[in-house]
């Protein structure tokens, strides 16, 4: 029951840290002035995902584009990490326990 708490607390911890930094780094870039440099280094941080994102700033801001779009990215990312994690470490618990 323990095990099962802690990869549940993984799942979302993970997922949660990457996305709620990368919604603050959007919101800074877009509250400091950069000159556009700085939604260079987001879209960057976002590659490949970011070349889908480049195709709506013609049709929405960076923030929103970046901020939803980008941020969705990272969540994703970051579950599908916490899921490997999870797998992993419940494979060499396994593997210690035979």
């Amino acid at each position: 029951m323990r095990q099962a708490t802690a990869d549940q607390l993984l799942l979302v911890f993970i997922p949660a840290v990457l996305s709620v930094g990368h919604l603050l780094l959007c919101i800074y870039v877009a509250v400091t002035p950069s000159e556009g440099w700085g939604w260079v280094i987001v879209a960057t941080m976002d590659f490949p995902f970011s070349i889908l994102v480049a195709a709506l700033l013609h049709a929405l801001p960076p923030l929103l584009s970046f901020g939803l779009f980008g941020t969705l990215w990272w969540y994703l990312l970051g579950w599908l990490g916490a899921k490997l994690l999870v797998k992993l470490f419940n494979s060499a618990s396994m593997s210690k326990g035979s």
